[in-house]
């Protein structure tokens, strides 16, 4: 998952795994400022956005000195919606928008999404490494 920035930038991802335990080998290739975690499916769940809000999102905005609040606009998926995380982006000083105007931003058919079952991590940061991170 990718957050975007209103002046183009990309904030550090998290990749979301369809396993039961994550391996070493695998944990060790993501750069430590991305979130990693996993579900049954390999899609992002209400827990795991909540987790990237507060331990990928928020340190990063914190470490560019961005000035809050900020808005983060989401789409209007459920897992956007939820009590927990509605409060932790109040104390975050982070308002959160949810509307079913915005399409996800990797909206894609499952037979392009089958590549998530291979260790992708270190590809991934090669590509992204030269993206200026706002």
């Amino acid at each position: 998952m990718f957050t975007f920035s209103a002046s183009g930038g990309v904030t550090p991802p998290m990749i979301i795994y369809s396993l039961k335990r994550l391996p070493s080998h695998i944990q060790s290739s993501v750069s430590s400022k991305w979130g990693t975690d996993l579900s049954d499916n390999g899609w992002m769940q209400a827990k795991l956005f909540y987790k990237y809000a507060g331990n990928v999102l928020y340190p990063y905005l914190k470490d560019k000195n961005a000035e809050f609040p900020i808005i983060l606009f989401v789409d209007g998926h459920r897992m956007h919606l939820t009590y927990n995380l509605s409060n932790l982006c109040s104390s975050l000083n982070i308002i959160s928008c949810s509307t079913r105007i915005l399409r996800p931003a990797g909206v894609a058919e499952k037979d392009v999404c089958e590549w998530r079952n291979i260790n992708f991590a270190s590809i991934l940061e090669i590509v992204v490494k030269d993206i200026k991170y706002n």
